[in-house]
């Protein structure tokens, strides 16, 4: 969706395509053996209720300038609609999508002082109103220069600055170094795109890599790191933010068998890993689970894997986080028989904490688990000060959500635990 000062014909053509206004563009091939989505298409009917007022979807369209709508229900296309001149096949601007994978990139910079000035890494800030302003406060856009995300007035500093862009009347960077100082650095969050143009400024710079060349090494990671046919399932709820980053990725690599993305309802993880994991517990011989901020550092992490779950028979193997190291196994793999004899991958009721305890003390029950030391899976976690504390990982670790996870673990584990086991060594493969 998009909106702005100019004439809605003329801001969707500039929307479509966009690689043609921007010569510098970062071209990805199209994926090699494209993968449609079925199809059940039906109409679709909503109200919306904003700013005063409740209109039907047709008005909400128009009134935002939407250029194409597109609705998922369980893997399947039930509905998509386009604006006058688009086509399924365009490309459009990813907008502020990219904001949410950018952040994802950051927090994986090893080494990076998220209290530093952003001007340690950027000197050219240095006069700016971003002299002051640090790499946390860039992510949290907490800057307080002076800034209005405004984009429907025409002399708004946001407009101003996408103008500078569409029109090629200067260079981006340029532009912010011009942005003044408003309120203290850290006192307020006000939403402010030039934050993130020079958070990916001070990305560039630690990195010395492009944004796209930085995205495709996250994910290059696990490939480069597998010895055997592991794929990676990218399991992603269908109202998370960097979905539609996360689909165009994930199309570049369809060829590549190892990577497969599903996105669903949004069930929180311990569902939604007892969702996935029984079916592919029926088509592997192992099952794992990485968080979004794990990344394997150990070439052949999965053989090792594998090859102490053979020699196990039965089990449950992890890595080294660099956080929890033995104390809690944050990434995990085991037979798969333990979840098609139990039916799930972890305890019910789990929402996201303490599901590492259930697998440790399900391993130590069936006194048949493994710590590899030396089998890197680093955990870029915000309690070690390897990503910034954002609204996601807010939610997940609050007192009343660990306490709540907590019950139903020892709950479990008093009554449950020890049927698990039973079922377990009774399952025959």
């Amino acid at each position: 969706m998009a909106t702005s000062a100019v004439s809605p014909g003329a801001d969707v053509d500039t929307l479509r395509e966009p690689q043609r206004w921007y010569p510098r563009s970062t071209e990805i091939a199209a994926a090699a053996t494209p993968e449609p989505w079925p199809r059940a298409v039906r109409p679709l009917s909503a109200r919306i209720t904003g700013a005063g007022r409740t209109m039907d979807l047709d008005e909400f369209l128009s009134l935002t300038h939407t250029t194409a709508l597109v609705v998922i229900a369980d893997g399947t296309l039930v509905h998509e609609r386009y604006a006058p001149g688009i086509t399924p096949d365009d490309r459009l601007l990813g907008n502020s999508a990219t904001k949410s994978v950018l952040a994802q990139l950051v927090g994986h910079i090893e080494g990076l002082d998220l209290d530093a000035p952003a001007a340690t890494h950027v000197p050219e800030l240095t006069g700016s109103g971003y002299a002051r302003v640090t790499v946390r406060q860039l992510l949290t856009m907490t800057s307080g220069v002076d800034w209005e995300e405004d984009h429907r007035d025409p002399a708004s500093p946001a407009s101003r600055l996408v103008a500078c862009l569409r029109e090629g009347s200067g260079e981006l960077r340029d532009h912010v170094l011009r942005i003044p100082p408003g309120r203290p650095p850290g006192s307020a969050f006000a939403y402010c795109t030039a934050d993130s143009l020079v958070l990916d400024w001070v990305r560039e710079r630690a990195t010395g890599l492009d944004f796209a060349a930085h995205l495709a090494r996250l994910w290059q990671a696990f490939l480069d790191t597998c010895e055997y046919e592991t794929k990676l399932v990218a399991l992603v709820d269908n109202d998370d933010p960097e979905l539609p980053a996360y689909q165009r990725l994930a199309d570049r690599l369809r060829h590549e068998p190892m990577f497969r993305m599903e996105s669903g309802p949004r069930l929180r993880l311990g569902p939604t890993l007892n969702a996935a994991g029984p079916k592919w517990a029926a088509r592997s011989d192992a099952v794992g689970f990485f968080g979004d901020d794990h990344l394997p550092r150990t070439p052949g992490w999965d053989g090792r894997y594998l090859a102490e779950l053979e020699r196990l028979g039965t089990g449950i193997v992890y890595g080294n986080d660099l956080i929890q190291g033995a104390a809690l196994p944050t990434q995990v793999a085991m037979t798969s028989d333990i979840i098609r004899a139990t039916g799930a991958m972890v305890p019910p009721g789990l929402i996201h904490l303490w599901l590492d305890n259930a697998w440790l003390a399900l391993g130590r029950a069936l006194d048949a688990i493994t710590y590899l030391p030396d089998v890197i899976v680093e955990h870029l976690h915000p309690i070690a000060n390897k990503a910034t504390w954002d609204a996601g990982y807010a939610e997940c670790n609050t007192d009343a959500q660990s306490d709540a996870d907590q019950a139903v673990f020892e709950q479990w584990r008093e009554h449950d635990l020890p049927r698990w086991v039973q079922q377990i060594k009774e399952y025959e493969r």
